[in-house]
């Protein structure tokens, strides 16, 4: 498929991600079985890990910083080829089908596990790094992917790392997008992620209850992968919720956007992608 010149800014105002069914199918990860992994591979740990506070973003004035960033970068048009290195469809621009589930078992397509993981990293991520590589110059040595799991122990979930690689192997990251299918929360879980205020490391009990739940085991998941490769920008997603992140240079505070939706406008999901990573990319977190 030939390359085309798409209008940058035309496209991402306008790019929505696609409204998806994901139907887990019987052998997937249930609510209470990811909950049950999480809390077999993050517990407290007296705190020795660094994170303290939590704190959520002014939402009107990051929404004004990412709508200044999109509209005075310097780049006319996005070359790429669609259903290729674009993926996300844009009204009277761009028509694209995003990413066809594949058949699992039966006549019916279902949206399976695995299928959640790969429509994230084959739509936003995709389309995202296409755009960021014609931002950015430098970028172009950079790219999302997953560490190789053959080298790996048995790890709870493994992320998508903006990052520089070699032989599947993380050299210098960056960002990072960790991704879970949407039926593996309730309801409640994503929203006590962004309202924690305090990560309960140290003393996970509170008038005699243990507070350690599904968003302090999230935290620490993310911090404990983030300080590892020192990464201070995040995200954490669902495809139908997204929720953007960063981590002060010292890693005791943490950052976050309030949740987008999937179908999100002024910003777009895409639109706040690529000044994350362009954030990640140019800033240094301070205390």
């Amino acid at each position: 498929m030939a390359c085309e010149l798409v209008p940058w800014q035309s496209y991402v105002t306008g790019a929505v991600l696609e409204p998806l069914n994901f139907t887990p199918n019987p052998e997937d990860m249930t609510c209470e079985g990811e909950h049950h992994r999480l809390s077999m591979f993050y517990l407290p740990t007296g705190g020795r890990r660094r994170l303290r506070k939590i704190t959520t973003f002014d939402k009107v004035f990051l929404n004004q910083r990412i709508a200044d960033y999109c509209q005075n970068v310097h780049l006319l048009a996005i070359f790429g080829r669609p259903n290729f290195d674009i993926n996300i469809s844009c009204p009277g621009l761009l028509d694209i089908h995003a990413y066809k589930p594949k058949k699992k078992r039966s006549s019916n397509y279902r949206w399976a596990e695995d299928g959640v993981a790969q429509t994230i990293a084959n739509t936003v991520l995709q389309t995202s790094q296409t755009i960021f590589h014609q931002l950015n110059v430098a970028s172009f040595q950079w790219q999302f992917g997953r560490r190789d799991t053959r080298f790996l122990p048995m790890v709870p979930r493994e992320p998508y790392v903006w990052a520089q690689w070699h032989s599947g192997k993380i050299t210098h990251a960056k960002f990072a997008v960790f991704a879970f299918p949407p039926w593996v929360f309730e309801l409640g879980d994503l929203s006590t992620f962004i309202y924690a205020d305090v990560f309960r490391d140290a003393q996970p009990y509170q008038g005699g209850i243990y507070k350690w739940d599904v968003a302090q085991m999230l935290w620490a998941m993310i911090h404990d992968f983030c300080t590892y490769h020192g990464i201070h920008h995040f995200v954490l997603t669902t495809y139908e919720k997204w929720i953007f992140g960063l981590f002060t240079e010292s890693y005791r505070a943490g950052f976050v956007r309030h949740a987008m939706n999937y179908d999100a406008r002024s910003p777009t999901v895409l639109q706040t992608l690529i000044f994350w990573m362009d954030a990640a990319m140019r800033d240094h977190p301070r205390c």
